[in-house]
């Protein structure tokens, strides 16, 4: 565990011992800090923190453990770290590796909802709900300091959006996708590449061995999911 990976378990439990949940409808457990990577905005890389939606259970590992395991599935399973650096390659942003295990190690990665339900279903749309992890997710912020969020669009609108306004804070660059759930994006990826003139990394680089060993990819052609606010 890094310094900033102690700093926020320790902030952690401090929110929660101090702002119980309603048993009756969250599983009452301390979140999951999130994952900082050693090289978190290391060398003049930009600060690069990825949501995935919300945690309600499930675990799916990526296919030989291509990807390496954290807590969040959507990490473990390949799908949230290949959009991740797939987003990066097309806004330009360089010197994020192309080696998954060592990609992780360049960024953070947590889920915006940090509990589960005891009904355990998602909530990403439900803003009432999401405001049960708006302390957690603040602290990310504070001790993170990113400069770029990636997060499903979902989550955007009906939640972080609102926190960064109500809260005065300044705002990072935003980038909104959809939530992962199983498909195939191969061709959409390469599709995309194609279009900002990096053809050949679409088609025989990096992009190809991370879809092959994601779990789960976007159902959805990828043009929607560079949105920037």
């Amino acid at each position: 565990m890094n310094a900033q990976e102690e700093q926020l378990e320790k902030k952690y439990r401090e929110i929660h011992v101090n702002d119980q949940l309603d048993e009756k409808v969250w599983i009452n457990e301390a979140p999951a800090t999130p994952f900082v990577g050693e090289n978190y905005g290391a060398n003049g890389l930009p600060k690069v923190l990825v949501y995935g939606s919300a945690d309600f259970g499930g675990e799916k590992k990526s296919k030989d453990n291509f990807f390496p395991w954290v807590h969040i599935t959507p990490v473990a399973d390949g799908s949230l770290l290949t959009v991740g650096r797939y987003l990066l390659e097309i806004f330009g942003k360089e010197g994020f590796s192309t080696k998954s295990k060592d990609f992780l190690q360049q960024i953070a990665v947590s889920n915006y909802g940090k509990f589960s339900l005891t009904t355990n279903k998602d909530y990403a749309r439900v803003p009432k709900l999401l405001e049960a992890s708006h302390l957690y997710v603040l602290t990310d912020l504070e001790v993170l300091k990113p400069d770029v969020v990636i997060l499903p669009k979902s989550i955007y609108g009906n939640s972080f959006n609102r926190l960064l306004k109500n809260e005065n804070l300044s705002k990072p660059a935003i980038w909104t996708i959809y939530q992962t759930s199983a498909g195939v994006i191969n061709r959409s990826i390469k599709e995309q590449l194609a279009k900002v003139d990096r053809k050949e990394t679409g088609r025989s680089g990096w992009t190809q061995k991370w879809i092959d060993h994601s779990y789960s990819v976007f159902s959805r052609k990828l043009e929607p999911i560079t949105n920037i606010y």
